[in-house]
């Protein structure tokens, strides 16, 4: 979310506040987005372990910033246009588990501050590696 907290994706509604993306220029910034629309969509989902161990599950569309731009969870379908896909050379880039794991408060001193590093990250601020992306036995529903 736009404010620092996290959210799972089926419990967005239109009206929330949350962190997108514009392009400007040949490059894209984040940039607080407002949700104007929802629906509903099943696909096939995959688990993208980093590591550090946090886990994500995402459908095979979905794209992740990493070091070296966008990248889908998995590759086209066969016949299908080849696009970028999560390798484990990837690093993602983005906002970690805002201390969640670690049982933290965060106070809207800290959401500023994290989005702020986020935005601007230092020299010592290393992104996280994947691990293989594991097909899951469930469908996503976002």
């Amino acid at each position: 979310m736009a404010d620092g907290r996290t959210k799972r994706i089926g419990d967005i509604r239109p009206g929330d506040v949350v962190v997108g993306t514009e392009r400007v220029g040949s490059y894209r910034r984040y940039t607080r987005a407002t949700v104007s629309a929802q629906w509903k969509t099943s696909k096939r989902a995959y688990r993208v372990t980093l590591a550090d161990g946090t886990e994500l599950v995402a459908s095979g569309d979905h794209r992740f910033l990493t070091e070296r731009g966008w990248k889908h969870v998995r590759p086209a379908e066969p016949g299908s246009p080849q696009r970028p896909f999560l390798t484990t050379n990837n690093k993602l880039l983005g906002f970690g588990d805002g201390g969640v794991r670690a049982g933290l408060v965060a106070t809207d001193e800290y959401r500023r501050g994290y989005l702020c590093g986020m935005i601007r990250r230092g020299r010592d601020d290393a992104p996280t590696g994947v691990r293989p992306v594991e097909r899951q036995g469930v469908v996503h529903r976002a």
